[in-house]
């Protein structure tokens, strides 16, 4: 357990007045707004005597009910004090529970909304180069993909053109 940096008193009777603690801080590096963790500790009128704690749960999983649980799939927990999961961001991806980080699509793939459980394949006439993609890019004007999932295009062979864009072949 970690101890809370500020108590507030939230009303409540004597026999369970509601304290909120406000927990270090974890952030999520993406700006998300993390939730306050509401305690219950029965019996203080006061806060100003009152220690209190909070419990941790294992990366990949969140607090609830007093109970830890496993991250659903597309989203994940980095640290065990959240009461929530955070989604996968588009261009990422969690394929199992309990995942600690989200994976990015890989090169081929692209993931275009979050909480993602997988990346969808770049359609034939469309490539993903890197990782991370929210979208694929359509082959350019004399070029083609003929497989889904491609990470490049191909230059028509000579004596062949391809004036359209997104091609899967060549006429």
């Amino acid at each position: 357990t970690q101890a809370c940096l500020n108590v507030a008193h939230a009303g409540g009777s004597d026999a369970s007045t509601q304290l909120t603690c406000t927990l270090p801080a974890v952030g999520d590096g993406n700006g998300q707004d993390l939730p306050v963790i509401v305690l219950q500790y029965r019996g203080a009128s006061s806060t100003s005597a009152a220690r209190l704690s909070y419990q941790l749960c294992e990366p990949g999983n969140k607090l609830t009910d007093g109970a830890c649980q496993a991250c659903e799939q597309g989203s994940y927990s980095s640290s065990g004090d959240l009461s929530v999961c955070l989604q996968c961001r588009a261009g990422s991806f969690a394929s199992t529970t309990g995942a600690t980080a989200c994976d990015f699509c890989p090169s081929g793939r692209f993931g275009n909304a979050t909480s993602m459980r997988e990346c969808y394949s770049c359609e034939a006439g469309q490539f993903a180069i890197t990782t991370g993609l929210t979208v694929c890019t359509e082959c350019g004007q004399g070029s083609f993909a003929l497989q889904p999932a491609s990470v490049a295009c191909f230059a028509c062979s000579i004596g062949r053109y391809q004036a359209s864009m997104g091609a899967s072949t060549c006429e």
